[in-house]
């Protein structure tokens, strides 16, 4: 969160995956801090950066930065986005057509936070806005394209906001997403729920997976790391 710590996937030549923890500043030498069966591009920080979710061999887990047994809170895990709440919750979609979940993040029992719909079944990429009155989510059904939601977790009212993937909100009042192979940003109020005006081209060349999945995150701080598109895979 505090954009001095890097987690990400490296493939290896023994045909697995490793975790990879970058730490401190610029010029650091990157570690394996999980080998092999890190099969998931999932990982999500702590909110105070001390620990990290993530998903292996579809499985969610959690493990402290400093050490440890990673602790498995739930098997069966397939739908892309984690988020790890303020208030001690993970995010998580276990699959198409199941919704967005949740499950305390120390364990327990896990329940569902929004439903699927028709147009929007594969509910990917969650994010609970600050105040925890708004979950920002990107869905796509059937053939159609990703498209950013907005739910009500008070009303559960749903709203479409504009087209793209993985939704982020910024401090400054912006929500940023990704829409074919470009960070767009566009003015949003967490309180009425609402975007407003036309989305700005930020950043050209985000890299996306077959999915869709776009391979940026945002620290705390406003720096942003991703994967260029014209980057050798």
């Amino acid at each position: 969160p505090d954009g001095r710590t890097l987690v990400y996937r490296r493939l290896t030549s023994r045909g697995g995956s490793d975790l990879m923890l970058l730490e401190g500043a610029d010029g650091a030498t990157p570690k394996a801090y999980l080998r092999d069966g890190f099969t998931n591009r999932q990982a999500a920080f702590s909110p105070d950066g001390q620990s990290i979710a993530f998903v292996a061999e579809r499985k969610l887990r959690t493990v402290q930065l400093s050490g440890g047994t990673p602790l498995t809170l739930r098997d069966r895990v397939d739908g892309a986005g984690l988020t790890w709440t303020a208030d001690q919750f993970i995010l998580y979609n276990p699959g198409t057509a199941t919704g967005i979940w949740r499950i305390p993040a120390a364990g327990g029992e896990a329940v569902a936070v929004t439903l699927p719909g028709f147009q929007d079944n594969e509910q990917r990429f969650p994010e609970v806005l600050p105040g925890g009155k708004g979950l920002l989510f990107s869905a796509r059904g059937g053939v159609t394209e990703d498209q950013v939601y907005v739910e009500s977790l008070e009303t559960h009212e749903r709203r479409m906001l504009v087209k793209g993937s993985a939704p982020h909100y910024l401090s400054t009042g912006h929500l940023v997403f990704v829409q074919a192979g470009t960070l767009f940003a566009v003015r949003f109020d967490a309180e009425r729920l609402e975007a407003a005006g036309a989305p700005v081209a930020v950043i050209e060349g985000v890299r996306q997976t077959r999915s869709g999945q776009p391979l940026i995150s945002y620290s705390d701080v406003g720096s942003i790391v991703y994967v260029s598109a014209n980057t050798e895979p």
